[in-house]
């Protein structure tokens, strides 16, 4: 019969073998500091519009043996401004003028060309000698042309103050890694928030070197982003 000091020792050997077997189904290294993942978080926050995503930047550290999950959520939020601008006008015109000038012409009523220099004008005081000429045309007709320009300015006072204004909120999100875009294999474009949304076959994982997940909207709006990564560091390596 065995003892219980063998008893002990053939147990701890069964318990070492089975966490052996779960830490090789969870992907976990032999010098992991720990036999469950550590959690990296990376937030970002900002306005964006179609033209300027919403690029959620993370580095994975050279201590890190494995990156076993990868969570990302999506929140959609209103395009937001800190500052209010109020303008109204202090005064009337000023240095306003128009500066102008009329042709009037003359011709016969039956649209021929007149014929005698005293038949066609381009000024009112000659188109009114027209009218005493000793052969005068039977209709006179005439035309205004006019030509203006204007320059002038209006006195405005601006004031700027603090204050919290929102506007549309983001919609129709694109999502590419590092430049990749994994949006149909994810189910987008979307429109609402995603929470917790499996992004591991998609992230870039090269140690030490910037990764960018950019989040497009088609419009104005606000992104709020959250990656959660699950991965092993290596207990001989220190930060």
């Amino acid at each position: 019969m065995a003892s219980d000091t063998q008893r002990i020792i053939t147990l701890e050997g069964q318990v070492r073998k089975l966490l052996a077997t779960v830490a090789a189904f969870q992907g976990q290294p032999a010098d992991a500091t720990l036999s469950v993942p550590h959690n990296d978080s990376w937030i970002f926050e900002d306005n964006v519009d179609a033209t300027h995503a919403a690029n959620l930047r993370y580095i994975i550290s050279k201590n890190i043996t494995r990156v076993v999950s990868a969570r990302l959520s999506i929140f959609m939020a209103a395009y937001r401004t800190y500052n209010n601008f109020s303008a109204t006008t202090t005064s009337g015109e000023t240095g306003h003028t128009h500066n102008h000038s009329h042709d009037m012409f003359a011709w016969n009523s039956n649209g021929a060309a007149p014929g005698a220099s005293s038949d066609w004008t381009d000024g009112l005081s000659q188109h009114i000698s027209f009218a005493s000429t000793a052969n005068p045309p039977t209709l006179l007709e005439t035309a205004l042309k006019s030509t203006a320009s204007s320059g002038h300015t209006h006195p405005v006072a601006v004031t700027s103050f603090l204050g919290v204004t929102e506007g549309t909120t983001a919609a129709g999100v694109t999502v590419a890694f590092d430049g990749v875009d994994a949006t149909a294999a994810l189910g987008g474009p979307f429109n609402a928030d995603v929470i917790e949304l499996d992004v591991r076959r998609f992230i870039g994982t090269t140690q030490g070197v910037k990764h960018t997940i950019a989040m497009q909207p088609s419009g104005n709006g606000r992104i709020e982003a959250h990656l959660r990564l699950g991965v092993y560091v290596s207990a001989a390596q220190v930060l």
